[in-house]
């Protein structure tokens, strides 16, 4: 706080030492916009010898075309092994920022590199190439000290969140017309869902009891979930509607998630982050068991956010990397004992970037300050202790559903025996119909192909090799991983592919983030095309597609087994001291 209002262009040094005082260390970028520049502040103080070393001033001057001092400003350097990247500046800031992490600002077009002469225009020719996408800051080549950024609005976050919400419009109609009797897994799952809200208002003994061996053989976390969604029945009529809500907030919470692991391997690229995400809404799995109460949602949630945490390892500190690595698992265990497989590989990047980063007591408590940090450390002691006893409990009878559900005899209801090889095109096929089929398969070939002209253009005419993020890479090898260990198995069911999906739809956005900007929106488009196909035919608005998930059906329209099932409820439960459970076969009576 000033008494008098400095100019700022005096405002540099000030904010870079108090950085310095504050945070141990000089700033590793520093961006203003042109009312900071000054050429004493910029060829004097910005090059003194304390801070050359380790960061960059991206501060343009009035007219940086003219300027004559301003290609000595911020060459590259390296400090250590870590390579400082080229900086970029925003003339729409209205304050002095200081930026840390290896990132650089997100930048939606860039022109007006301060050069000359030949190169100057050989570059500016080459400017028709730049887009919104992560690699466009990087696109006029690597010796420029100053990069202009054209202004953009940034969207409100609100607008995003709806976005997400509007996929699920055609799931809200589809179960509200539905009148299907749920059988086997879901009819489990809504039952100890009920019975846990139940006992939660009247008896705390006989509710810890139910959390405990309500679901004896399987994870319990779906069900954990769903009893806090049970007295949605009041506004909405059903118990079965109000649980398939929570399945739909679950499905909300990975698209968020994917939306922000793209804007953040795209450096802030929406449109290509938009692609990914409605991509992954478009799939024929993701719409069918948007429709059905099962463990797969929550799962590839859990999946979704263990990527997030590697995406963004390298720009947080140690300890908090381990904290949301912790939460994040332990919600996939809970959703489903096999989870670690769908995410070893980015679990490992994590715990890498933990043990280079080196744990220290003194961080600990600086983070345990804040409250955050200490809601989320408490969560994670209680899920975790919660989730310890209920394996502890009920390792013996969980194992061996998972042993009879590969490769047991239970298995050969949903599979059968076969080679390797053979069981590995199975699954391949599954996938594709899973979630490429039947226009999305043609859609990530046409993206890859694009990713590759534009990727080999830019090297041709910049020297500029693409970058691709090391996430991505872990997500293709995954995947491989997974379809390699699902062919030693008998079960062919495609809900085991499901958590699949942020690991496909990480790898479609990456590749989106090589194309321009009027490509990506035609990507967008096609991507959307796929998702009202897709909804169209689970509600019986148009015909079956050629190729889909076996999961992807129509609502049941006719409520004559569902009342009749109602009926039967009713005359057997009318004490309010008896419970009754009513059973019946798949063939009707």
């Amino acid at each position: 706080v000033y008494e008098k209002r400095p100019s700022d262009s005096g405002l540099v040094m000030a904010a870079i030492e108090s950085h310095q005082q504050r945070l141990g260390c000089v700033p590793r970028l520093v961006a203003g916009d042109a009312a900071f520049y000054s050429a004493k502040t910029k060829l004097s103080r910005l090059n003194d010898a304390r801070f050359v070393e380790h960061q960059r001033p991206a501060v343009p001057p009035k007219n940086p075309l003219h300027d004559e001092a301003a290609p000595h400003v911020g060459h590259a350097r390296r400090t250590g092994r870590r390579k400082i990247r080229r900086l970029v500046c925003f003339p729409e800031l209205g304050v002095f920022g200081l930026l840390k992490g290896h990132h650089t600002p997100p930048a939606r077009s860039i022109s007006r590199p301060v050069l000359s002469g030949s190169e100057k225009q050989r570059r500016q020719r080459a400017t028709r190439y730049n887009n919104g996408s992560a690699n466009s800051h990087r696109s006029l080549g690597g010796t420029d000290p100053v990069t202009l950024v054209r202004p953009t609005r940034k969207l409100p976050a609100v607008l995003w969140a709806l976005l997400c919400v509007g996929f699920f419009v055609p799931s809200l109609i589809w179960i509200a017309e539905d009148r299907t009797v749920w059988l086997w897994d879901q009819a489990w799952y809504g039952e100890v869902s009920a019975d846990l809200w139940f006992w939660m208002g009247h008896s705390l003994r006989r509710w810890v009891g139910e959390l405990a061996d309500g679901l004896s053989m399987k994870p319990p976390g779906v069900v954990w979930l769903g009893q806090l969604f049970v007295p949605l029945r009041h506004v909405f009529g059903s118990v079965e509607i109000s649980l398939l809500v929570s399945i739909l907030a679950t499905q909300f919470v990975l698209l968020v998630i994917l939306f922000r692991i793209g804007r953040r391997l795209c450096l802030g690229s929406s449109l290509a982050a938009v692609a990914g995400v409605t991509l992954a809404a478009g799939t024929s799995l993701f719409a069918g068991l948007s429709h059905q109460f099962f463990v797969e949602p929550l799962q590839a949630a859990a999946v979704a956010w263990v990527y997030y945490v590697a995406v963004e390892a390298p720009g947080w500190t140690s300890l908090r990397i381990a904290l949301q690595l912790a939460l994040a698992m332990v919600v996939g265990v809970l959703a489903k004992a096999d989870t670690p497989l769908y995410c070893v590989l980015p679990c490992l990047y994590a715990a890498g970037l933990i043990y280079r980063k080196k744990l220290s007591r003194a961080e600990f408590s600086d983070c345990w300050k804040f409250r955050g940090f200490r809601v989320q450390a408490v969560l994670l002691g209680l899920l975790t202790l919660a989730t310890a006893l209920w394996y502890y409990r009920n390792m013996r009878a969980m194992w061996q559903h998972v042993r009879d559900a590969s490769s047991g005899a239970v298995a050969l209801n949903y599979g059968s025996r076969d080679t390797w090889l053979h069981k590995l095109v199975q699954w391949w096929g599954l996938l594709n119909d899973s979630f490429l089929s039947p226009y999305l398969g043609w859609v990530f070939l046409a993206v890859l192909a694009g990713a590759g002209l534009f990727g080999l253009l830019r090297f041709r005419q910049r020297g500029e090799k693409a970058r691709i993020e090391p996430v991505t890479i872990l997500s293709a090898l995954q995947i491989l991983l997974l379809l390699s260990v699902l062919s030693t198995t008998i079960t062919l069911e495609p809900r085991f592919l499901y958590a699949v999906l942020p690991s496909l739809a990480i790898l479609f956005m990456q590749l989106c983030a090589f194309l321009p900007a009027r490509f990506l929106a035609v990507v967008v488009v096609a991507c959307g095309a796929q998702w009202a196909a897709v909804n169209a035919e689970s509600l019986a608005i148009m015909g079956r597609l050629s190729h889909q998930s076996q999961w992807l059906v129509t609502p049941e329209f006719d409520p004559s087994h569902y009342d009749d099932l109602t009926r039967v409820v009713s005359l057997t439960s009318n004490a309010s001291e008896r419970y009754d459970i009513v059973a019946v076969e798949s063939t009707w009576m």
